[in-house]
């Protein structure tokens, strides 16, 4: 999903858009973060969620990749699985932001 975060949060930056990725910690070490990171310069915010705790019970998310598309006014406005169709997130991100 790195290509498409990257290119959501670049094409969308000046209307307002902030990707924020939590990894999953029971799937990826941190050293294996830090150095994904940091061979693909991403630029938007990753944390990391250690024990997955925030992730599968807070957030309820059940599998990966998750995601979520949050308006201005704090509501969830998507939820789905990106990877499955990036046209819908595409849609949704525009709709969310004004276009």
């Amino acid at each position: 999903m790195a290509p498409h975060l990257v290119r959501w949060q670049s094409r969308w930056a000046d209307k307002g858009l902030k990707v924020v990725e939590v990894e999953y910690g029971q799937a990826t070490p941190l050293a294996n973060l830090r150095l994904h990171l940091e061979e693909e310069r991403i630029a938007h915010t990753v944390c990391y969620d250690a024990t997955g705790e925030i992730t599968t019970q807070r957030y309820e998310v059940r599998g990966f990749p998750t995601a979520m598309i949050i308006d201005r006014a704090g509501k969830v406005v998507w939820h789905g699985y990106p990877s499955e169709s990036p046209s819908a997130v595409e849609k949704a991100l525009a709709h969310a932001l004004g276009e």
